[in-house]
């Protein structure tokens, strides 16, 4: 029960940290790359997703990812992969676009 809580407490602190600096890089950039970034974050499985913010939101070390996820730090690196190929597919998207855009071809 109190890693359940544990574990609900930390995914809500991951949840509320994320969105402001989200809405810090709206405020800030282009609202469409981030919207684009967002749904590729939200398409990652739970567990991904869960590595992939602790690796780069709170910048915890695969050792600690590994001890608060409760998993081995080989499923850590594998988690952090996937999450980054999906991720780079979904920057891929933005090329054209940030092409077309500036090339005035919209």
């Amino acid at each position: 029960m109190r890693e359940s809580t544990k574990e609900t407490t930390l995914l809500e602190t991951l949840k509320w940290e994320t969105l402001s600096k989200l809405q810090l890089e709206e405020a800030t950039g282009d609202k469409q790359k981030v919207e684009i970034i967002n749904v590729a974050i939200e398409e990652l499985s739970p567990k991904c997703r869960e590595a992939f913010l602790l690796s780069r939101y709170n910048q915890l070390k695969y050792k600690e990812i590994a001890d608060v996820m409760g998993i081995s730090v080989k499923t850590v690196e594998i988690h952090i992969s996937k999450a980054l190929s999906q991720l780079r597919q979904a920057a891929a998207l933005l090329l054209p676009l940030s092409f077309v855009l500036i090339s005035g071809f919209y």
